[in-house]
């Protein structure tokens, strides 16, 4: 066991020369993911409607970031977006990022933030899970696999 601990430190040194293993780097954290179920409506002719995924995002680091973009090979575009209330309808609008302070925690859920799946390229059926790639500012992209469902609690 004696003879891992050069390497170890050798991969220690080198991923804190690359950025990322510096103490004030951001350490962010997915909890709590699920893409919202859509299966087809009327046949293959259906492929194209849209859906959204939510998770909880923890930046656990001393640097802050920017959550910018994500993409999934389940749709044609990815996209963020805020849902708000105008009247009695509720509407929604691409953001151009989400701010993760350091320390901070960002909800994404029903009704606020969230990752639109638009042009899905398959149904999403629950059960089955789906691919995001989520895009930052000032980290790495970072791979995630969320369950899908048809309501958060299901």
């Amino acid at each position: 066991m004696s003879s891992r601990l050069p390497i170890v430190a050798l991969m220690g040194l080198f991923l804190s020369a690359c950025g990322g293993g510096g103490v004030d780097a951001p350490k962010l954290i997915v909890e709590g993911g699920w893409a919202r179920a859509m299966p087809l409506v009327g046949g293959e002719e259906g492929i194209g409607t849209n859906s959204a995924a939510y998770f909880s995002l923890h930046n656990e680091g001393e640097r802050k970031d920017r959550l910018v973009g994500a993409s999934s090979p389940a749709a044609g575009r990815v996209e963020i977006h805020e849902s708000f209330v105008v009247g009695e309808v509720m509407r929604m609008r691409e953001v151009e990022g989400v701010d993760l302070p350091p320390g901070g925690r960002v909800e994404l859920r029903p009704g606020g933030l969230h990752v639109m799946l638009l042009d899905l390229t398959r149904p999403l059926l629950e059960g089955e899970d789906v691919v995001l790639t989520l895009l930052f500012e000032g980290s790495d992209p970072m791979e995630v696999t969320v369950p899908v469902r048809f309501s958060e609690g299901s």
